[in-house]
């Protein structure tokens, strides 16, 4: 998640998410947009999709689909080693999900710097039971997502799920300088 530059941090950042969607036994691609010569400061974000450009994935086990995306913003570490002198912070984030119908199940969001909102918390929607109230949270990673999504019933690849994702927390966690 860090890295000597700004592409080897993106780099990095994209191997601990590949590597926490292959948890789930279905295809996904992350399409992830940052500038071609990027710098401290610079944005970029990725969005799922499926096959062809369908945002999203169909989740095999329950039929529903899952979406994520993130906007992030490349940072210069003060204070660190060469090697991991660039990183990635999460400036914002919505992952959902929906049943075999369509129907929502829950929306994980924060987006602080959308400025047609005065809800700059983590929270989740719980629509079904709650209608559109902002249940407040601590901040989520797209790791929790997708545990819910497994705890739902979506069809995991690898016996040992819980711990894969809980290796790529830990990376996060231990690398993470929240803005």
């Amino acid at each position: 998640m860090a890295g000597r530059n700004a592409d080897e941090a993106i780099r990095d950042y994209k191997t601990g998410l590949t590597s926490a969607f292959n948890c789930l036994k279905c295809y996904s691609k992350l399409e992830f947009t940052a500038p071609r010569r990027a710098r401290g400061g610079d944005p970029c974000s990725w969005i799922l999709v499926g096959p062809g450009s369908d945002e999203g994935i169909q989740l095999p086990g329950i039929g529903g689909r899952l979406e994520a995306s993130q906007r992030l913003r490349i940072v210069e570490r003060e204070g660190q080693p060469r090697e991991s002198k660039f990183g990635l912070t999460t400036t914002g984030y919505d992952y959902s999900m929906t049943d075999a119908d369509g129907r929502e199940l829950w929306c994980m969001h924060w987006h602080p710097e959308t400025p047609n909102s005065d809800i700059a918390y983590p929270h989740i929607h719980l629509r079904q039971l709650f209608g559109g109230a902002h249940l407040a949270t601590g901040r989520l990673l797209v790791e929790h997502a997708i545990h819910w999504a497994i705890e739902a019933g979506a069809t995991w690849r690898y016996e040992d799920w819980h711990e894969r994702l809980r290796e790529t927390i830990k990376k996060h966690e231990q690398e993470r300088q929240w803005s």
